[in-house]
């Protein structure tokens, strides 16, 4: 087996082992249904030109991303407009602001996303406190 064949077979394997995934933001396998859709969220929101004001402007993104496109669209996840999402190099850095949410959040707590794409479970009393992003 010459050294060349050696490499590509190490590589492929380390690739399955911790390769990329299909999905971005760090979904993945173990992790709660409705966090990978909040990430995912964070994802589409990145997409595209500029800072998405309304849900026709990700439309173009709908196949990438389509369960959170979807739950945008049904009502299941509420979206601040207008508010841009931190860049990844800023997003390590800075502390972020709320940008969208599951709708039972405010009563009864759930799944938010964070301007700097970080999904966090809160209690609807913790919602209230959160500090929100300003258009």
């Amino acid at each position: 087996m010459n050294s060349y064949f050696r490499i590509l077979i190490i590589a492929l394997f380390l690739n399955m082992m911790f390769g990329c995934g299909t999905q971005m933001g760090g979904v993945g396998p173990g992790m709660d249904p409705q966090e990978a859709v909040v990430k995912e969220l964070g994802d589409l929101l990145r997409c595209g030109n500029g800072i998405p004001r309304q849900l026709d402007d990700l439309k173009s993104f709908e196949s990438n991303f389509p369960v959170p496109y979807r739950a945008i669209k049904m009502g299941e996840i509420v979206v601040l407009w207008g508010i841009p999402m931190l860049g990844e190099g800023d997003a390590a850095t800075k502390e972020g602001k709320l940008v969208a949410y599951e709708k039972e959040v405010p009563t009864v707590g759930g799944w938010i996303l964070m301007t700097n794409g970080t999904a966090k479970k809160v209690t609807a009393m913790e919602y209230a406190s959160l500090p929100k992003a300003a258009k």
